[in-house]
């Protein structure tokens, strides 16, 4: 399933909840963090590092044996970004 996102860069965005593989494109129009975290753990807003992901870059992510969630928050302004889970 493909879906749109808003992302900005007040705190993290659920962008992916519980799904084993995934693609994250950033066509925000901003540099963007992506945090990849256990299914029910939320990362606190206050904490702003993550994995890089340029603009117009993609985020892919597979675990096998146990599904994950996504976050991703703006390093300035808001934006949307495409998923598309699996």
């Amino acid at each position: 399933m493909t879906k749109q996102v808003d992302v900005d860069a007040t705190g993290w965005v659920l962008i992916s909840s519980g799904k084993t593989r995934g693609v994250l494109e950033n066509n925000t129009g901003s540099a963007m963090k992506v945090r990849v975290e256990d299914v029910g753990v939320v990362p606190p807003d206050s904490e702003k590092w993550g994995h890089n992901l340029p603009l117009g870059k993609v985020f892919i992510w597979e675990k096998q044996s146990s599904a994950v969630d996504v976050y991703a928050r703006l390093v300035n302004g808001d934006g949307v970004a495409i998923v598309t889970e699996g």
